[in-house]
């Protein structure tokens, strides 16, 4: 891993220089998401055995995620530059400029409840499994921040 969030992955070389390259990775966040987190999580899902459906409701599935990924570059793309008459550059710029503010604001909550003094770094066993069911996980590994910050936790 380039990013180093818990306090058992081993320190590597790279990672002394994590807060320089990170704030990059963190912008591209939201990028990587709309681009192509949903092909590799059905593509891992299906692989590891956790996709329950049928063969028909997978083929559903992949056809959504393959008409709609088009058709939001088409709306935040497309139909600005020939809705608005901007030029191309400008609307690639300003989307490429939407997505990194958003990755950073959105990496910067997570790891202000996730990646902290405080959270607990439960491990998995040998066999990969966490000990308590998502909601618990969820509670055991979240802390609160800025709770009496009137801006912060509106």
């Amino acid at each position: 891993m380039i990013l180093r969030f818990s306090p058992h992955t081993k320190i590597k070389w790279i990672h002394r220089l994590q807060v320089v390259y990170a704030v990059f990775f963190y912008g591209i966040t939201t990028l990587y998401c709309a681009l192509l987190k949903d092909f590799l999580q059905f593509a891992k899902y299906k692989k590891d055995g956790l996709n329950k459906n049928t063969d028909k409701q997978n083929t559903v599935l992949l056809l959504k995620i393959i008409f709609e990924k088009p058709l939001y570059f088409f709306i935040f793309l497309i139909l600005p530059i020939y809705i608005l008459g901007s030029p191309f550059g400008e609307i690639i710029g300003g989307f490429l400029i939407m997505h990194f503010i958003a990755g950073v604001v959105l990496t910067v909550i997570f790891q202000l409840a996730h990646a902290v003094e405080g959270t607990a770094y439960p491990l998995a066993d040998e066999t990969g499994t966490v000990e308590n069911n998502w909601a618990i996980h969820q509670m055991n590994t979240t802390v609160n921040f800025a709770r009496y910050n009137r801006f912060i936790s509106w």
